[in-house]
């Protein structure tokens, strides 16, 4: 498998993109300059059948939609294309599927070179604008829909999906009784991106509803794997407590998970493309074609569940098979929960974190045609 890695040089073009405060986004319901839309008419495809219904996509019981394994089959492309895209972790269960594609062959099946590059979103995104990335797999922080706001033609093609009702992850806050009530200013509250993180959603609804103002947090950078110890010590009132770290937690009194990462039925991110590759449509579609068959095959149901599964994912990951096992399976969707991009930046406005008043609306942010060719469905 080809795994590329680099350090990105972070130019003035940052400041352009996530810096909310310098620069004024273009307004709201203005359609990037060169952004692609369509990726042709939509065909039933075999073994993608009742399953694959749109309907089922964010349904909790019965839901997400599904081909079957195999499915939708590979149709490769004329040429072989490149593509080049960023991801910010190659551990977690997210990622997963991009990895155990390129290594199970799915992406070459459709003609394509995939090329991921292991780098922080903040680094990536100037990348993305400059087409020196055809796209990143991302959680939709507060700098993705600035870069959005400041015109970079891109668009979410894919959706991620939401933690299994069984996995912990979450905010976890000091005290056996500890509410979302409780906190207010001052609460220092940890995490790997802070205010700007699609994961505070739960707790922001939440925080809204008894009303906590969430402005008034202390916000301290933490790295995922120090947030328990820092919870520990005294170093934060609360935490963002991503997989499979809330396993040190969850028998321990003293400590109480107090909202969800990821509210089953919604997202927090999924796959971006950038200008460099909505110009490509084509290469689009085989892309989302090759990573909608990938979670057919190989992350449906309780994957994790499966031996020859885990050594697969272990192989692609470089994860252990015993650790990959420990935290229950992801729920992959393809699709992108309407409403979930309003609902994130509505957030972010809040809390200042970003520099435009009104929410950019879903569908100049989301491109749902691909997915939709790829399984032959349209969504209602």
């Amino acid at each position: 498998m080809k795994r590329t890695w680099f350090l990105a040089t972070v130019t003035a073009l940052v400041a352009v993109l996530l810096s909310g405060c310098s620069q004024q986004p273009g307004p709201a319901g203005e359609t990037p300059d060169g952004a692609a839309s369509g990726s042709g008419e939509i065909a039933a495809v075999e073994g993608c059948d009742e399953g694959a219904d749109f309907s089922l996509a964010s349904d909790v019981e019965n839901g997400p939609a599904r081909c079957e394994p195999g499915a939708p089959a590979a149709v490769p492309l004329d040429e072989p294309a490149k593509v080049t895209i960023a991801i910010a972790s190659q551990t977690g269960d997210y990622a997963a599927p991009y990895f155990v594609g390129v290594q199970e062959g799915e992406f070459e099946a459709e003609g394509i070179d995939l090329d991921i590059q292991v780098l922080p979103t903040r680094d990536a995104l100037p990348l993305v604008a400059g087409g020196q990335l055809d796209g990143i797999a991302s959680a939709n922080s507060a700098g993705v829909y600035n870069s959005a706001s400041q015109g970079v033609a891109m668009r979410m093609l894919l959706g991620q999906g939401w933690i299994a009702e069984e996995s912990l992850a979450g905010v976890w806050a000091r005290g056996g009784d500890t509410e979302v009530a409780d906190l207010g200013p001052g609460t220092k509250f940890g995490s790997a991106v802070g205010a700007g993180s699609a994961a505070n959603v739960d707790l922001f609804d939440q925080a809204q509803e008894t009303g906590v103002d969430m402005k008034g947090f202390e916000y301290i950078v933490v790295a995922p794997a120090d947030t328990v110890l820092a919870l520990q010590n005294g170093s934060v009132d609360a935490a963002m407590i991503l997989d499979p770290f809330w396993l040190e937690l969850q028998d321990d009194p003293d400590f109480t998970r107090i909202a969800t990462s990821v509210p089953a039925g919604s997202d927090n991110g999924g796959f971006w493309g950038g200008p460099s590759l909505l110009d490509r449509p084509d290469v689009a579609a085989a892309f989302v074609r090759a990573y909608v068959r990938t979670i057919n095959t190989y992350f449906s149901g309780d994957y994790k569940a499966d031996a020859e599964n885990l050594e697969i994912i272990s192989a692609a990951t470089g994860v252990e098979a015993d650790a990959i096992a420990r935290t229950p399976s992801f729920v992959f969707n393809w699709d992108v929960p309407t409403g979930m991009t309003d609902a994130h930046q509505e957030m972010f406005i809040e809390l200042g974190e970003s520099p435009y008043a009104e929410p950019i609306p879903e569908e100049e942010l989301v491109d749902r045609s691909f997915v939709e060719t790829a399984v032959g469905r349209e969504r209602p």
